[in-house]
């Protein structure tokens, strides 16, 4: 996932601010236009050569928020919008992906 700082052009889909996780200094959008599938072994790969930078994992409601945001986002694919639903991570409650 990433974040970048919110400013008048930035999608406002979902919004994180200071104390939704101590990565987070400012109020951030996520970045949804980057939002890809990548299998488990290739984070794990990016990770062991310095590429990819772990952070602690996200409280349950804050990603919650960041999940509804991917159901309501427009630069979320199609397809990663039905492989949430499908998995049982987010209930398709905001009626699909423009």
């Amino acid at each position: 996932m990433s974040l970048v700082s919110c400013r008048d052009y930035t999608e406002q889909t979902c919004i994180l601010t200071p104390g939704d996780h101590p990565f987070v200094k400012h109020e951030a959008a996520v970045y949804y236009r980057v939002i890809r599938r990548d299998p488990k072994g290739r984070l794990d790969s990016l990770c062991r050569s310095g590429e990819l930078d772990m952070q602690a994992p996200m409280p349950p409601d804050v990603l919650a928020r960041i999940r509804g945001g991917m159901l309501q986002s427009p630069m979320v694919s199609q397809e990663l919008h039905d492989l949430l639903v499908c998995q049982g991570l987010q209930d398709d409650q905001f009626g699909g992906n423009p």
